[in-house]
């Protein structure tokens, strides 16, 4: 992420999202070892570890760059949670400044003029 804007996190959320194996992913801990399962493929065919034959060392089945995706979407979290924190604050800026009939049916009310509501901090 270059600048956290909206645009900039959705574009590398969705940058990620088509690196990573498809989903839903799900946590199998069976026969005493963990590892991440797809919707289709092997068990464990989204990542498990496994020892290197070549030199008996530990490793994780998944490719570099779908393991630097994981990386990026767990450091993107935080300017993702900024953002909609952001977006909550101006849904309820809004939701404040409609009359209370509009709020009661979830319609904008025609007296207010949404390019005066003030920026969200």
């Amino acid at each position: 992420m270059t600048d956290g804007s909206t645009q900039d996190i959705g574009e590398r959320l969705e940058q990620i999202d088509v690196t990573l194996p498809a989903g839903p992913w799900k946590l199998w801990t069976s026969c005493s070892y963990r590892r991440i399962s797809g919707p289709r493929g092997a068990d464990g065919g989204v990542l498990h570890a496994y020892k290197q034959r070549s030199d008996g060392h530990p490793d994780l089945s998944m490719p570099e760059e779908q393991l630097q995706a994981l990386v990026d979407l767990r450091n993107a979290l935080p300017a993702v949670r900024e953002e909609l924190a952001r977006l909550r604050k101006i849904e309820s800026l809004h939701a404040e400044r409609l009359p209370s009939r509009a709020r009661s049916t979830q319609q904008p009310a025609e007296d207010v003029d949404w390019r005066d509501m003030p920026e969200a901090p």
